[in-house]
């Protein structure tokens, strides 16, 4: 009987513990949040481009501006990479949560099956008036009397304990998918971003000869 409470106890502990466990960490979303201020940023730097572009030559607060840029987009690649160990932790934390939740399943779905046993082979009323009549004295058919009200309980929460355990696993299954795709996601976006910071870098870098003798031109740059 201490068994028993012993894995009930242990159940709702552990069940306890994962559902405390937020689907998502506030670093995760102070990430999104540096990463849509980072893009606003990246978005205000081109509008400023795009406007000194409309000079004939290449000057100094273009080139300012481009370097500005090109290190917010390194920013915005190392906030992604950032997110993807987060969804990477996640992943490994939902995977060990789904194992131990399968283990902790099937040994109540075994100690449920031994109490319906045990429960069908003394499923006669005679049989409990006899467990109860057969007692030495007065005292004894009392404790007998709560053992059999505590075993009846006991199949109650065996119930219920798989029915939760049950509802967790497939939410862990679930997140742990979410968690898969969202990073696929993110891995797409931050391909995205190294391609665009390298297809601004190289431009850059030829702008660097035409600003040296723009520089020697116009003095007063």
């Amino acid at each position: 009987m201490i068994r028993i409470f012993l894995t009930i106890l242990s159940s709702i502990l552990l069940c306890t513990t994962i559902l405390a466990q937020a689907p998502k960490s506030q670093e995760q979303q102070e990430l999104e949040k540096e990463r849509l201020r980072l893009r606003k940023e990246i978005e205000q730097t081109q509008q400023l481009l795009e406007q000194t572009k409309k000079t004939t030559k290449v000057n100094l607060s273009e080139l300012g501006a481009i370097n500005h840029k090109l290190r917010l987009q390194e920013k915005v690649i190392t906030n992604i990479n950032k997110d993807i160990n987060l969804l990477n932790k996640n992943i490994v934390k939902s995977q060990r949560d789904v194992r131990k939740l399968s283990l902790l399943l099937d040994t109540l779905k075994q100690e449920y099956s031994k109490s319906m046993v045990y429960s069908y082979k003394n499923r006669s009323n005679s049989d409990f008036l006899n467990f109860i009549f057969s007692a030495s004295n007065f005292n004894d058919a009392i404790k007998r009397i709560t053992y059999l009200r505590s075993y009846r309980n006991y199949r109650e929460m065996q119930g219920d304990n798989i029915s939760r355990t049950q509802t967790l696993l497939k939410g862990r299954i679930n997140e742990l998918g979410e968690n898969k795709q969202e990073k696929s996601v993110v891995l797409e976006t931050q391909s995205k971003e190294v391609n665009v910071l390298a297809d601004q870098h190289h431009p850059t870098l030829l702008q660097m000869p035409v600003l040296r003798k723009t520089e020697v031109v116009y003095p007063g740059l």
